[in-house]
């Protein structure tokens, strides 16, 4: 029985350490709160919480934002990053209900949003080299109809 808890404890120990390097290997990786401070919204209200959180799967990454919409009502919204430049779902968001993700370089890459088929927003994703600020600038409609644009800038957390 001594011996089963001491595998266990090392092998949790060993995962939490590749986890870890993980992390540190992959900049995207973990979690990312909105600085309202740097973030702009064009007509706005911006929401007055969010963060999103990104983890590594075997075909990209996998993201869920959460957070208090401008009227203080929680929202979430889920789905994935594949950088294949083909069409996924998303679940949660109003706006849009399928991403496409292109990468430009290292750091860069592009983003269209379409809902019900139709491109509604288009955006870049700006991974700064340090990996500790992602910026994401989006074009298009929210799903009022309504012109926007956003310049949403993340600090990483963890």
């Amino acid at each position: 029985m001594r011996h089963i808890l001491r595998v266990s404890i090392v092998f949790s120990l060993i995962v939490g350490c590749l986890c870890q390097l993980q992390a540190q290997l992959d900049p995207l990786i973990g979690v990312w709160a909105l600085d309202l401070s740097k973030s702009i919204y064009e007509p706005g209200p911006p929401p007055l919480r969010l963060s999103t959180t990104y983890r590594k799967t075997t075909e990209g990454y996998a993201f869920v934002s959460e957070g208090l919409d401008a009227q203080g009502r929680p929202f979430k919204v889920d789905g994935a990053v594949i950088f294949d430049g083909q069409y996924h779902p998303t679940a949660g968001s109003p706006n849009w209900d399928e991403v496409a993700f292109r990468p430009i370089d290292a750091f860069t890459s592009e983003v269209t949003r379409r809902k019900a088929g139709v491109v509604i927003q288009t955006a870049r994703r700006v991974l700064s080299p340090d990996g500790t600020v992602l910026t994401i600038t989006t074009n298009g409609v929210d799903a009022t109809g309504r012109r926007t644009k956003e310049v949403a800038v993340y600090k990483k957390q963890r």
